[in-house]
C-alpha cells in the first residue's frame, strides 16, 4: 500500500474538524474521504499515554501495523490515533483492528474488504 505523511499542523485540524472518526479498543481512526488524490496518513499518541520514548513507539508500532495490512485505500487522509492499551495487544491483533476500522469507514476497496463474519464478531464484542 502507497501512501503518503500527512502533514501536520492545518492538515491535522482540517481532518478533525471535517472529517469522521471510528473508535477500537486500541485504536482511533480519523479519516476525511477525498475525491482524488494520494492517501495520506498521519500517526498519533497523546502525552497522557507516557513519555516520548513510549509514544514514539506506539507511532511507530502504528504505522508497521498499516504499512503491512497490504490493504488498497480509497484517497482519503487518515489519522491513526494510539490508544494506552495499543503498546501491550499482540501486533497480528492490532492489524486485524486497523484492518477492521478502514473497512467500517468504507476506505477499502471491495476486493479488499474483510469477511463479514469477521465484522459481525467484532460488533458482538
Amino acid at each position: 500500500m502507497e501512501w503518503e505523511p500527512l502533514p501536520g499542523g492545518q492538515e491535522f485540524s482540517c481532518v478533525f474538524d471535517d472529517g469522521k472518526a471510528r473508535a477500537g479498543r486500541y485504536v482511533v481512526l480519523q479519516y476525511l474521504k477525498k475525491d482524488c488524490g494520494p492517501v495520506r496518513c498521519g500517526f498519533a499518541a497523546g502525552k497522557r499515554l507516557g513519555n516520548a520514548v513510549l509514544r514514539n513507539r506506539l507511532r511507530r508500532r502504528l504505522r508497521e501495523a498499516l504499512r503491512t495490512s497490504r490493504c488498497k485505500l480509497m484517497p482519503s487522509d487518515i489519522i491513526l490515533i494510539a490508544r494506552k492499551k495499543t503498546a501491550d495487544v499482540k501486533f497480528p491483533k492490532l492489524k486485524k483492528e486497523i484492518r477492521s476500522l478502514l473497512h467500517q469507514a468504507g476506505l477499502l476497496y471491495e476486493s479488499e474488504g474483510i469477511s463479514s463474519e469477521v465484522v459481525e464478531k467484532r460488533k458482538d464484542e
